[in-house]
């Protein structure tokens, strides 16, 4: 079965982006393994331990590693994607062990305004 994990950009509660990956779980259900990452709790990123041994950071980086896909769904925020995101993304992308290379990544964006 395909994985596909997913991050929002957001750490609102009611989050349009958070609620708009939980509907796309209703669509994949039955057809691929779905979840989405919990970047609440990721420390800022420093270069000075960017090597570290952190199981928060490690386990999260392998949930990405092991996925066929990533889907990433974030606000816009003063015409770019938001600081909570654009650190999580610093931090799986660097380091001993990066992610991204070779992977299916889709970006998506949801909002109430036409903007």
């Amino acid at each position: 079965m395909k994985k596909i994990v997913a991050v929002s950009g957001s750490l609102r509660t009611d989050s349009y982006n958070t609620n708009l990956l939980n509907k796309l779980s209703n669509i994949f259900k039955d057809e691929v393994e779905y979840e989405i990452l919990d970047i609440s709790s990721v420390p800022l990123f420093n270069e000075d331990i960017e090597n570290d041994k952190n199981k928060y950071i490690d386990s999260l980086k392998n949930k990405i590693k092991n996925s066929d896909f990533v889907i990433i769904s974030t606000p816009e925020y003063n015409y770019s994607v938001s600081g909570v995101l654009k650190n999580a993304l610093d931090w799986f992308s660097r380091g001993e062990n990066p992610v991204f290379e070779n992977k299916d990544v889709g970006i998506l964006s949801a909002s109430p305004s036409k903007f």
